[in-house]
């Protein structure tokens, strides 16, 4: 009997460790700074105690600088890890250029090598974010810090059905103003879904066939408001947008 013991309570141990060791990884990667938004450090700088990362969009460069947008200062030093002082960057070489304007909060245009401007937003402006009935939501699986989240938000698939609505891509990492769009150009195109009794949740669906069968990917989002966050002072006056529409 005690060696039966042995033998399940090591088989015990065995599958804890493997549970743990599965887990905390990713509740180390949500504990994380919010500095620290990627794990290898895509081109930043940091100004005025916040960092800027170069946009998620396929093409974050213009070569023109966009109307309203003027310099105001330079890349005074470099990294190869993550921007710690006000004038460094990490992918930018020192005396470049740097331009913003009021009309864009939280956003930089930095000038590199080749002479483009650089499309570079705060962390806040790279979540997903989607504007549907007049409300903005953020993705569930957004980088924002877990303390900020409200964990009671629970999201079932099936007691979600079609709107009949989709989505469609506005301007990458901005706040999208219009009803039925979103700043992540992959969303373009998916479809709503509600849960009639969660007013606060809705989901985008990606629906497929792999491999042979239909599938269906789901997508929630919760509303800003009801996180405690406050992205109003990234709504873009005048309707304003910084990269073309390609």
């Amino acid at each position: 009997m005690r060696k039966e013991w042995r033998v399940e309570r090591c088989v015990i141990i065995a599958c804890v460790v493997v549970v743990l060791c599965a887990v905390i990884p990713r509740l180390a990667e949500y504990q994380k700074d919010d500095t620290e938004f990627y794990h290898v450090y895509n081109h930043h700088l940091m100004m005025d105690d916040v960092i800027y990362w170069l946009s998620r969009d396929a093409l974050p460069y213009v070569a023109e600088l966009p109307t309203g947008f003027e310099p105001f200062s330079e890349v005074e030093t470099t990294t190869e890890g993550l921007a710690e002082e006000n004038g460094q960057a990490n992918g930018f070489s020192a005396g470049a250029t740097l331009c913003r304007s009021e009309n864009h909060p939280g956003v930089i245009y930095a000038e590199d090598q080749n002479g483009r401007w650089s499309y570079m937003t705060v962390k806040e402006l790279q979540q997903d974010l989607l504007r549907y009935n007049g409300r903005l939501y953020i993705s569930a699986q957004s980088s924002i810090p877990t303390q900020e989240l409200d964990i009671s938000y629970r999201f079932i698939e099936k007691e979600y059905a079609p709107t009949g609505e989709s989505v469609s891509f506005s301007t990458a990492d901005c706040v999208p103003m219009e009803n039925g769009t979103v700043n992540y150009r992959p969303y373009d195109g998916l479809r709503i879904y509600l849960n009639p009794e969660q007013e606060d949740m809705v989901a985008l669906v990606d629906k497929g066939v792999h491999n042979g069968k239909k599938s269906s990917h789901y997508y929630p989002f919760i509303t800003v408001e009801s996180l405690g966050l406050d992205y109003s002072v990234y709504e873009w006056k005048y309707g304003a947008r910084c990269i073309p529409i390609k």
